[in-house]
């Protein structure tokens, strides 16, 4: 699933679902989009996982000794970093700040949930399924429960 930053602007997304929903990647790190770059950033002990994603659609940044560095030349045309106000830290906010200084940050307005929040026809079928499976499951268990079961 895409979404697309405004001219010289990055979409900076930390929150792990997040993260999965537009990359399939489970794991940590974080993920910046800006023009058409797409970007998957995580550690050492991640990137067999990250490269293993099917429909990869994004470059891998591996966050190791010195990666801030490594980070701002790929930024340099970028005013304005969107982040997820909602999900990043004060603290973290403060890095961030700190690493990128020539930046400007601003609320991400939870761009990603939005997206998440309107479901495809794929998406419905597995809700369905999975209702589905549930139901089947509280026929059997209902008869099963009393007072004192625990």
């Amino acid at each position: 699933m895409l979404i697309k930053a405004p001219s010289r602007s990055a979409y900076l997304i930390t929150k792990p679902e997040n993260i999965r929903y537009l990359t399939g990647f489970e794991g940590e790190g974080f993920y910046l989009r800006f023009g058409k770059k797409m970007i998957l950033a995580t550690d050492p002990r991640y990137l067999e996982t990250a490269q293993r994603i099917s429909e990869k659609t994004f470059e891998l940044f591996e966050i190791s000794k010195g990666w801030p560095e490594r980070l701002k030349p790929l930024l340099a045309s970028i005013n304005t970093i969107l982040f997820e106000a909602h999900h990043m830290t004060v603290q973290d906010l403060k890095w961030w700040k700190k690493v990128l200084k020539s930046k400007q940050f601003q609320d991400a307005e939870r761009v990603v949930e939005k997206k998440r929040a309107i479901k495809t026809e794929q998406e419905k079928k597995i809700i369905r399924t999975a209702a589905r499976i549930a139901d089947q499951v509280i026929k059997i268990i209902l008869p099963m429960l009393r007072p004192g079961v625990t």
